[in-house]
């Protein structure tokens, strides 16, 4: 199996988890940073998930249909023979980004979201950076027993920005994995 293909799945598999997942998560952290509610569709075809790389500036053409809306992408492999006469030995990067959506540009008498007045946009992005951490941690079984373990991961933000039809923020978690196949 590619290297690539078999830390996507595992991702996917720990993320879709219905008891320990991603949605899971979110749903367990919602009332406590008081966000609107958002569930993830993990099954392909997604209104809400894309795999593979796309430049942010493009994505207004993905026809994203739920937000928020998730992109997997590997981003980087370096075969490093740690484990010598296996199939690949080695790392891979992984980027996850989530696209939050704030408000309609078309509607500004709209709150920010459902129910934030606030002005506070750091929440978002901290409950999704929290659950799918969280979601993480509890799928690293799965992870080592399939012989990819995640050792690094770093967050970066984007500032709000505009797409035609309302504002939006990007947080990327950047994963590392040491893949051993």
């Amino acid at each position: 199996m590619n290297y690539r293909q078999k830390t996507l799945d595992l991702l996917l598999q720990v993320l879709a988890d219905p008891s320990t997942g991603f949605n899971a998560q979110y749903t367990a952290l919602q009332a406590e940073y008081d966000v609107p509610a958002c569930a993830i569709n993990w099954t392909l075809p997604s209104e809400n998930l894309i795999l593979g790389a796309v430049d942010p500036e493009l994505l207004e053409l993905l026809r994203i249909e739920s937000w928020p809306a998730i992109i997997i992408a590997t981003e980087e492999a370096t075969k490093t023979d740690a484990v010598k006469f296996s199939q690949w030995s080695g790392d891979v990067i992984v980027n996850v980004d989530a696209y939050i959506r704030l408000r309609a540009v078309d509607d500004l008498a709209a709150s920010l979201t459902a129910i934030d007045l606030s002005g506070n946009f750091e929440k978002h992005v901290n409950c999704f950076e929290e659950a799918a951490m969280t979601a993480l941690q509890a799928g690293k079984i799965a992870f080592q027993s399939g012989g990819c373990n995640w050792v690094q991961m770093q967050s970066t933000r984007s500032p709000i920005g505009v797409l035609a039809d309302g504002y939006t923020q990007r947080a990327t978690l950047t994963l590392g994995f040491r893949i051993h196949l």
